[in-house]
């Protein structure tokens, strides 16, 4: 699949009509027509799009490979490819943490979802739009969700879809395959509960809360009814300013 990247960095460069600069490689987008820029825009959008998608068959196979490795090693259980998200971490940059993350949903794209992965880099799905599909059928059967993926697959094959219309059509397939997907995905938004305070280095803060609906009702109704009291007590500050 590394041939599609291939071909469209040739694309890209084709983009400036042999204007690149022979000694340095350089592109000048001075120098181009605004014809030639969008051209070149849309190319660069798309070869960004097949680059990912081969970076998360390659981290995929990578975990597979850490994983192979430590099973024949008689390592097990927890242990079991305890490297990967470190070795991922420092390759890109980010925290280990993240790089898990990172290679659980290239997971799910590689095994469930191949075919729009595929389709990345063609211009007819972008990296944002495949992942909102893997969010709205993250509750579905592994079986269920290839099912649907095939199924989405197909419907950007016949017309591009923006990751917003790609997301709409994932909803109205998870409901076809599983009509019970909108309560289990709520019930286990309802159950993913989490608050944290981050300190800023301007002097500021940031609270951040996922409640559920009646809980953050009870809250904000403490907060402004608190602030309408202060109000009538005779402080001048505006109800926004008292809340927070």
């Amino acid at each position: 699949m590394f041939e599609r990247a291939v071909d469209l960095v040739a694309e890209v460069l084709a983009c400036d009509c042999g204007r690149v600069a022979p000694a340095t490689g350089a592109l000048p987008s001075a120098a181009l027509s605004p014809g030639q820029l969008i051209d070149r825009i849309a190319a660069t959008e798309r070869l960004i799009h097949a680059l990912q998608a081969e970076q998360a068959r390659d981290m995929v196979a990578f975990a597979d490979a850490r994983d192979a490795a430590d099973v024949a090693a008689g390592i097990n259980g927890r242990l079991r490819g305890r490297t990967t998200s470190t070795e991922l971490g420092l390759a890109l940059g980010v925290a280990p943490v993240t790089a898990a993350s990172r290679v659980a949903t290239a997971e799910v794209a590689v095994k469930d979802h191949p075919r729009l992965l595929d389709l990345l880099g063609t211009g007819l799905v972008s990296m944002g739009g495949l992942r909102l599909v893997l969010k709205a059928t993250d509750v579905l059967h592994p079986d269920q969700r290839r099912t649907v993926a095939a199924q989405l697959a197909h419907d950007a094959e016949r017309d591009r879809l923006t990751p917003g219309m790609l997301e709409r059509a994932a909803l109205r397939r998870v409901i076809d395959v599983d009509p019970d997907a909108a309560e289990k995905r709520a019930r286990a938004s309802r159950n993913d509960r989490r608050i944290s305070a981050v300190n800023q280095v301007d002097g500021t803060g940031v609270l951040w809360a996922k409640l559920r609906a009646e809980e953050l009702t009870l809250v904000y109704g403490a907060l402004d009814s608190r602030a309408r009291a202060m109000c009538a007590e005779g402080d001048d500050r505006s109800i926004t300013d008292l809340i927070v």
